[in-house]
């Protein structure tokens, strides 16, 4: 990429991280878009076809996109997940082993490193959970939620 293609698209990232509202990201992300589609054809276009997961951070409330932008969080759970995985032999036997090595992973971040929440998630806890049952609760039966009692 060109040094002012670069800047451009960076100054405009900059621009769409702090917009007020997902359709001025919208907005904003597609005509830079449009900017770099001649000398970027491809990537452009693989660009465009993810827009609804590149702005995704936009549907949180502002408070928390800056934290939620990256995927360090989910990387680092994957990471554990495949640790935990690892240490059971490389796979989980029985669909109950794997929710009470889930369970007791979650219940060791609870205690350590989650014991202390971002004060931002904590004041936006309600929204977040609310968020998430919409998005998992109805697609897991309630005896493989990871709630449940073992």
């Amino acid at each position: 990429m060109k040094a002012d293609d670069y800047s451009e698209f960076t100054r405009t990232w900059s621009e769409i991280i702090v917009s007020s509202s997902l359709e001025t990201a919208r907005e904003k992300w597609l005509a830079l878009l449009d900017q770099l589609r001649e000398d970027y054809p491809s990537w452009v276009k693989h660009l465009q076809e993810r827009t609804d997961q590149y702005l995704q951070f936009m549907n949180y409330p502002s408070q928390i996109r800056k934290h939620i932008k990256s995927t360090n969080l989910p990387e680092g759970i994957n990471n554990l997940i495949e640790t935990v995985s690892r240490n059971a032999g490389g796979h989980f036997h029985t669909q109950r082993e794997l929710n009470i090595k889930m369970k007791l992973m979650i219940d060791n971040l609870s205690r350590n490193k989650w014991k202390n929440p971002n004060p931002m998630f904590k004041h936006n806890l309600p929204s977040l959970m609310r968020r998430f049952k919409e998005r998992f609760e109805g697609e897991l039966p309630p005896d493989h939620f990871l709630t449940q009692y073992f």
